[in-house]
């Protein structure tokens, strides 16, 4: 699958040197993996495939909607209720004993041996070739998905930040308090980080943080289109600023 990567920016970073990135987030689900993956699960639970995406959208509102009601519900909880309502839905009598939390379970397992995109593996070593820190920052689990399909892809060693979730703030992205734990944990100016993600949500959200910049909706202006995202990283090569602040100067978004 091609993936479409859009790095939003402004040309006023490349004369500036205390605007050049020193680390960069990565989003998890749908930035590294389709979130499609998952469709070994439903299919063993016997749900149609093409309600993913569905299901998926569902678990962002709810989980949205009860942290601006300022309660925190993890990705597991949220996402376990909605496949309970779905397989309830579709009549699914094989798995009336199971609960959601098991068909979550299937589901981040799913998930946890997904296969990476196919230009992140370069992007990531193009990036520690230029001396940039990747993390993640995840709204799923860290330790769990996350961990797995980094170590799994074999690239594990290239992410030498931190894996952050937002059970850490208790904060979901693209709620400001995610972000600013993450800008903590690294030790670096939000200024200085670069944030990659599938979701316009999520680069609105971390653009917030940044001192002067405002999102006033989920769209991003400004966007600079790549093809592929390995290949706009190769140029990062150690101190080269000016190119280092072209890719990454500010909040990025990644779209399959």
């Amino acid at each position: 699958m091609n993936v479409i990567k859009k790095l939003t920016g402004y040309k006023q970073s490349l004369d500036k040197p205390e605007l050049r990135p020193k680390a960069v987030l990565l989003d998890v689900n749908g930035t590294l993996f389709p979130a499609a993956a998952a469709a070994p699960a439903f299919k063993e639970l016997g749900l149609d495939e093409g309600l993913i995406e569905l299901w998926f959208a569902r678990v962002l509102r709810d989980a949205f909607a009860a942290q601006a009601a300022g309660v925190f519900r993890p990705l597991k909880e949220v996402g376990a209720y909605h496949l309970e309502v779905m397989l309830r839905a579709a009549g699914k009598e094989e798995w009336s004993r199971l609960s959601g939390v098991d068909a979550m379970s299937k589901v981040a397992a799913a998930w946890a041996a997904a296969a990476l995109y196919p230009d992140i593996p370069d992007a990531l070593r193009h990036l520690n070739n230029a001396n940039i820190k990747v993390s993640v920052l995840t709204n799923g689990s860290a330790d769990g998905i996350a961990n797995a399909v980094l170590g799994g892809n074999k690239v594990m060693q290239l992410v030498k930040g931190p894996l952050l979730d937002i059970s850490m703030p208790e904060a979901w992205k693209p709620f400001s308090s995610s972000y600013q734990y993450a800008v903590k944990q690294l030790g670096v100016s939000a200024e200085r980080v670069c944030m990659v993600a599938s979701h316009p949500w999520d680069i609105a959200g971390a653009m917030q943080v940044r001192r002067g910049r405002h999102a006033g909706s989920s769209t991003v202006d400004g966007k600079q289109v790549i093809n592929d995202w390995s290949r706009s990283c190769s140029s990062l090569r150690p101190n080269a600023a000016q190119e280092v602040a072209r890719q990454c100067s500010s909040s990025a978004m990644v779209q399959d």
